[in-house]
């Protein structure tokens, strides 16, 4: 068979093209680079939840609020003229939000006809991408638009929902966790990640435990922060940060920030902080002595019903069948 000469000469081009502009290697003369980074210290974007710089993370329960406050972050960081709540002295910076849970309509009621700023631009994803590595498109589209767009701040909306359920998800975590970390490295951008959180009770402090893959955000992660529920109070949460690699921690559980979900007339849905409200964690969720704990109410369901199975207890205690076992063979052996 005789060989195309020209078409492989076509691919071998193409391919060079591409290599010279994606590069596994990156990087330069070491000391330039320190020099560069002395030069360009860290700024707060959000007060000292959110760094420059960094992959900050953001976990809350469901309804807690996250998305909002996304956005509310955003706009204080690609506008000067408004207030999110906390100071940012590097605005404005062009931001993308990559909104992976809610549609337009959500927006258009949230925002209750307040206008965005235009430095603010937000992308979906395909579906496709639920068939692809979702590492390594997320990286592709954010690079893409970093270079294109101008892009210094991205808000990603939220892990959970780009991982597949199951054995998957662990891994899908860690990859793209280490990407992203890896990604605002390079670039120098600054990454905002909002996840979801394994934490089922209002009435217990926040800690990494309560994030889903909370190891691995840890390991990769340079800021953690929370927007906690405030028992009793159904608009009011509250900030708490659980990890500043690059600072002091000013909001821990002996000071957290205290805001109201408001949505006024002609303005959108936002978190109002109440810096005179600002308390320790423990006096806004409800104490674990007024109630029964978890092994407290699997020894009760064992008391009334020795034969009920591990799973039935389980699911109606709310607690894994590891936790029930291990409280069943300590009775046991009492």
């Amino acid at each position: 068979m005789q060989r195309d000469l020209k078409n492989e000469l076509k691919v071998v081009v193409n391919n060079s093209k591409q290599d010279d502009h994606d590069h596994y290697f990156v990087g330069g003369v070491m000391q330039e680079q320190i020099d560069k980074c002395s030069n360009q210290p860290r700024r707060q974007l959000f007060g000292p939840f959110v760094l420059e710089r960094q992959l900050n993370v953001l976990v809350g329960q469901t309804a807690a609020g996250k998305s909002v406050m996304m956005v509310q972050v955003l706009r204080g960081i690609a506008s000067e003229e408004y207030d999110a709540g906390f100071p940012c002295e590097a605005s404005p910076l062009k931001c993308c939000y990559i909104d992976c849970e809610n549609d337009t309509d959500d927006w258009r009621d949230r925002m209750n006809g307040e206008r965005l700023p235009d430095n603010i631009i937000r992308k979906t994803l395909d579906a496709t991408i639920m068939f692809e590595n979702l590492a390594e498109i997320v990286t592709r589209e954010i690079k893409r638009i970093h270079r294109i767009e101008g892009v210094q701040v991205f808000g990603i909306d939220n892990l959970k929902w780009l991982l597949s359920p199951g054995k998957q998800e662990l891994e899908e975590t860690w990859k793209l966790l280490k990407a992203l970390n890896m990604l605002r490295s390079q670039l120098g951008i600054t990454i905002i990640l909002a996840t979801h959180s394994n934490k089922d009770k209002i009435n217990s402090e926040w800690t990494i435990k309560d994030i889903s893959g909370g190891s691995d955000i840890n390991r990769f992660s340079q800021s953690i922060w929370a927007v906690g529920n405030i028992e009793g109070q159904s608009r009011q949460r509250y900030l708490k940060q659980l990890k500043q690699r690059s600072a002091q921690v000013e909001f821990d559980s002996s000071n957290v920030a205290v805001a109201e979900l408001l949505k006024a007339e002609g303005k959108a849905l936002q978190f109002v902080f109440m810096p005179e409200f600002n308390t320790q964690e423990r006096n806004l969720v409800r104490q674990m002595g007024n109630e029964p704990s978890k092994s407290e109410q699997v020894l009760e369901m064992l008391a009334e019903n020795p034969e009920m199975s591990v799973a039935e207890i389980a699911k109606q205690c709310k607690c894994s069948e590891t936790h029930v076992r291990k409280v069943k063979r300590a009775n046991e052996a009492a």
